[in-house]
């Protein structure tokens, strides 16, 4: 058994140090053409605005809570109630579309089909969280409308693909 674990390990050592070699080299020199170009460029894009955005969303429920006095619930506070649902809308709807936009990126679905899923995405989200906030208005529905577009665009690049 020595003997031919011995054979294995002499056959696959040769072949272990070109490995290791072509990676030490990939990774100084950047030889290699994909670790040149971005990946998911248009998804990585969209996925640090949802951040940005998310964390915004969050710093405005915090603010709302400390300002109605409330640690959990919404303490019948509508205004901190609008908060919530702006930010748990937002997690609701953005990772399904980032999921949508990576997977027809991916895939190699044409920039019309991603930049499209993309802006729908960031106009709708911005607009439902506005028009939640200032109580009753046009832009929740239209921002509701814009997302649903987004995850269909998302959806039809992935069937048409």
């Amino acid at each position: 058994m020595w003997a031919t674990h011995s054979r294995i390990h002499h056959r696959l050592s040769p072949r272990l140090r070109d490995l290791q070699s072509a990676a030490r080299s990939d990774s100084l020199a950047c030889a290699s053409p994909l670790w040149r170009r971005p990946v998911l460029p248009v998804t990585s894009l969209l996925a640090a605005l949802a951040a940005i955005a998310l964390i915004g969303l969050s710093l405005a429920v915090s603010l709302a809570r400390v300002k109605a006095h409330v640690d959990i619930g919404t303490g019948d506070d509508a205004r901190l109630l609008r908060h919530i649902r702006a930010q748990g809308n937002f997690v609701e709807y953005v990772p399904l579309a980032l999921i949508l936009c990576g997977l027809a990126e991916y895939r190699g679905a044409g920039p019309g089909w991603i930049w499209t899923l993309a802006v729908l995405i960031v106009i709708g989200r911005a607009s439902h969280a506005a028009g939640l906030l200032a109580g009753v208005h046009p832009l929740r529905a239209g921002g509701m409308l814009a997302t649903f577009a987004a995850l269909l665009t998302g959806a039809a690049a992935l069937l048409a693909g």
